[in-house]
């Protein structure tokens, strides 16, 4: 029987049917779990030949609840959100309180060239490689060169 269906002869409708196990579960997995692991908003990692882009999930907050900071090629976004204020809550699936994510970006450029932008609850971080870390095409020529020739000589 689905959650919607009625239920028994009587035909009473009961169209909230509240998970008390799967409550204690999460629960319990966020007390048992490392603090990154439970708190961390979802982000995608993009990296292309001249830049990398981390674009983070944070519906609800505003620029001022989100701190991104690179320091040593370590790309850190922390920020908090509030708790929703005392209602009396059925279920909360919602994260609320302090997260942090970090990232390790060895070829990340200056801290200066980084660019953060938030826009309709997407936290949208661009951050330029150094020069040394980018790609190099190196051209392929045919036969041996006089340098080449040289050294076997």
């Amino acid at each position: 029987m689905k959650k919607w269906e009625a239920e028994g002869q009587g035909g009473w409708f009961r169209p909230l049917r509240i998970d008390y196990w799967g409550r204690i579960r999460r629960r319990a997995v966020d007390l048992l779990a490392p603090v990154e692991d439970v708190r961390s908003p979802a982000c995608d990692v993009e990296e292309t030949e001249d830049y990398y882009k981390l674009t983070f999930d944070l519906p609800g907050l505003k620029t001022s609840d989100v701190k991104v900071e690179l320091t040593n090629g370590e790309l850190i976004v922390t920020g908090e959100r509030p708790p929703s204020g005392a209602r009396h809550w059925l279920n909360v699936e919602r994260m609320h309180g302090m997260f942090r994510r970090s990232f390790s970006l060895p070829a990340a450029g200056e801290a200066q060239s980084v660019e953060a932008i938030y826009q309709d609850g997407v936290l949208t971080v661009v951050v330029p490689k150094a020069e040394a870390a980018k790609s190099v095409q190196i051209p392929v020529r045919e036969g041996w060169t006089k340098m080449q020739k040289e050294k076997t000589a």
